[in-house]
């Protein structure tokens, strides 16, 4: 290491800090002798009522002396006072008082002070008495409004970081209670035990104080601790250049010490998150087995044992069931299912049943609408759900959008006047947004069209990792893939629903999802439109299916956040991409996560094009009080009110580039040989 850039900034340091030579003056108070003190009062409670409890009184006092004759010194102070305590307690003033002080013996005159008689009882003003004789020897005795003090000598003190002043220090002799204030409990004990004033060696004016109070009361224990320091005065100080450049030399030492202290900690914290990319690689590539005790995913069902083309079998041609406005189905981690009501003030209540796999198509059936309500699939939905008919009402439209999730998202999102427009079949060309000015109005009636489809997903499945985008995110990321012109776009996973934007634009699309819920309303949505997506249900932890065609020209992911979810994602999305061809994958936007998915890249020799670090927004169900997010998810409580929700979370979109360089490592023939466990983030 390279210590002599180091030197040269201490021998600059020492050479030009300003050395302060005063003259020698008289001890006299002389005609507008100022000097500027604050004071940092802070009391914290030890027991009692006064446990747990803190004061803080921060002033800023300017005295000036108005006239001297002979002994007799006039004074004023400008006090500048603030107070709070922990119990939301606060104030502050500004006030001036006048007093007469004998030079000589430094008591007031005719009961002169610059404060109330009170404040005798108390601490502030009358035990800061500010000159002293500078040529009184070490150990002699200074009386200060009847109490002893003792000359300990020369000290030398900080008045800010690095500003070091020689001054005499003068400490209490014992201990002393200098007030007995009712406030505090009745016969309470305030005993100064350590106090110390520092004067000027030549004028004998204060330039600092500090005192150490215990106090014992019949409302309980405290302690009070005062300092005070000239920040501003007329009389010079006698600054110590030695020490205050032996300061500066502690400090610059400390941080390079410090800084080399994280730099080595962080060295080590990045190696190791390196190898964990290493050892995830090496176990998805086969080269190391994976462990032996590992967990299982956080689900006990299996999707892929619900074909999604069931789910569309048989539609109903009258009386047509689905949940009401604002109901929806989330699955969780822990093998629960939820019914939740996002409509505040409504009677219903949410419900949570216990996960069945075999029950799973009657819901998602309903989900859909594709439930008759006279049907025997209906009267085994209500054995099989007791209370679910509550949640239920005739269903207007297959896989219809939801009008409570059209009126929140468009409340969120600002574009009112555009949904307005396109529910009205209205020209929405020229419509402006107003709450949304980074959208521009040829967009605006897009994304009113994105509200109205992402409306239409009435399950979220926590224990998948899914986390839809909001429909703004969801906008944005239909223009960065439009971007890059393609014509064929494979979606790993799409919750999202980006699949029906990008058909709609004739941009044919395959879709590799495990979700038979998403698979339905995709595939009916795609039906109904004349949409080209091809859709395989599939787990990307097993080998793809044999006849999906590759060659496309970008993919899309969105994985959980663990490295190895993004391994996964990556890895299907670059096995069936061409040479060249472009990918979009999410990633979460933290120090750890960065560098391990960067890292990732770097490793498979993946080319990294741009990134873009913003938040993107996720739909979640909260409470109404919030809740705790976990990742992309939110922890809710059912017996509170639920909310239908967006979460902002920063995450980094990569946009990456297959190149010949490039490692596949999980080939599309290829088992991921990881532990379920660790591609779920929750």
């Amino acid at each position: 290491m390279n210590h002599r850039p180091i030197l040269l900034v201490l021998m600059l340091l020492v050479l030009f800090t300003p050395i302060r030579i005063t003259d020698a003056r008289a001890l006299q108070v002389q005609k507008n002798d100022t000097f500027t003190i604050h004071i940092h009062t802070h009391l914290s409670g030890q027991t009692g009522d006064y446990d747990d409890y803190t004061e803080d009184e921060y002033d800023d006092r300017l005295y000036t002396a108005l006239s001297v004759n002979g002994t007799a010194a006039e004074w004023m102070v400008y006090r500048n006072y603030s107070y709070h305590d922990s119990e939301d307690g606060h104030s502050q003033s500004t006030t001036t008082h006048h007093f007469y002080v004998n030079t000589t013996s430094g008591e007031y005159i005719n009961h002169t002070m610059d404060s109330p008689r009170s404040y005798l009882q108390y601490y502030t003003y009358d035990n800061i008495w500010f000159q002293i004789d500078p040529t009184l020897p070490v150990g002699s005795t200074v009386h200060i409004l009847g109490y002893d003090y003792t000359v300990i000598g020369n000290s030398t003190v900080f008045v800010d970081l690095v500003t070091a002043v020689d001054t005499i220090a003068v400490s209490l002799t014992g201990s002393s209670q200098h007030f007995n204030d009712p406030d505090y409990g009745s016969g309470g004990i305030d005993a100064v035990v350590d106090e110390t004033f520092y004067y000027d060696p030549i004028t004998g004016y204060i330039v600092a104080y500090d005192w150490v109070a215990h106090c014992s009361t019949s409302l309980g224990d405290f302690k009070w601790v005062e300092t005070g320091v000239v920040t501003k005065s007329s009389y010079p100080l006698q600054y110590n250049a030695h020490a205050s450049q032996m300061r500066i030399v502690l400090y610059v030492v400390a941080t390079i010490v410090s800084v080399a202290i994280v730099l080595a900690i962080r060295e080590v914290y990045v190696q190791t998150l390196k190898k964990r990319v290493k050892r995830a690689v090496a176990m998805i590539s086969g080269e190391v087995p994976p462990p032996t005790a590992a967990g299982e995913a956080p689900t006990l069902w299996n999707p892929l044992t619900l074909d999604y083309h069931s789910l569309l079998e048989n539609p109903p041609e009258t009386d047509a069931v689905g949940f009401g406005p604002g109901i929806f189905l989330t699955i969780e981690p822990d093998n629960r299912v939820a019914v939740v009501n996002t409509r505040v003030g409504h009677e219903l209540r949410n419900t949570v049943f216990q996960l069945q796999p075999e029950n799973m198509w009657l819901l998602y059936k309903l989900a859909l609408g594709m439930m008759a309500s006279g049907s025997p699939d209906y009267s085994m939905l209500v054995v099989a759900f007791p209370g679910l008919e509550y949640y239920l009402e005739p269903a207007t439209e297959i896989a219809g959008s939801d009008p409570h999730a059209v009126e929140v998202f468009t409340k969120l999102t600002g574009v009112q006047s555009v949904v307005e427009a396109v529910m009205s079949g209205q020209k929405t060309s020229g419509v402006g947004i107003g709450a949304s000015p980074e959208i521009p109005d040829e967009d605006a009636g897009e994304l009113a069209s994105i509200i109205q489809l992402m409306a239409r997903r009435k399950v979220m499945d926590y224990s998948l990792g899914q986390a839809p985008l909001s429909p703004r995110s969801h906008w944005k990321k239909l223009k960065t893939v439009l971007k890059y012109t393609p014509s064929s776009v494979l979606l790993v996973g799409d919750d999202d629903l980006l699949s029906i934007s990008l058909a709609r634009r004739n941009i044919e699309v395959t879709l590799l999802e495990i979700d038979p819920y998403t698979c339905a309303l995709v595939a009916y949505i795609a039906e109904r439109e004349n949409l080209p997506i091809h859709i395989y249900q599939t787990d990307l932890r097993e080998p793809l299916p044999a006849d999906i065609r590759g060659n496309f020209d970008l993919f899309v992911g969105d994985p959980d956040f663990t490295i190895e979810a993004f391994t996964l994602f990556l890895s299907r999305g670059l096995s069936l991409i061409r040479q060249g061809g472009i990918g979009l994958i999410n990633y979460e936007r933290s120090f750890p996560q960065e560098l391990m998915s960067s890292y990732l890249l770097d490793l498979l020799d993946v080319e990294l094009v741009e990134k873009f670090e913003e938040p993107w927004d996720y739909v979640i169900v909260r409470n109404i009080s919030g809740g705790t997010t976990s990742g992309k998810y939110s922890s809710v409580s059912y017996t509170k009110q639920i909310v239908l929700n967006v979460a902002p979370f920063e995450s980094i979109m990569y946009v990456v580039r297959r190149t010949p360089e490039t490692q596949i490592i999980l080939d599309r023939s290829d088992r991921l040989l990881v532990p379920d466990s660790a591609i779920y983030d929750l």
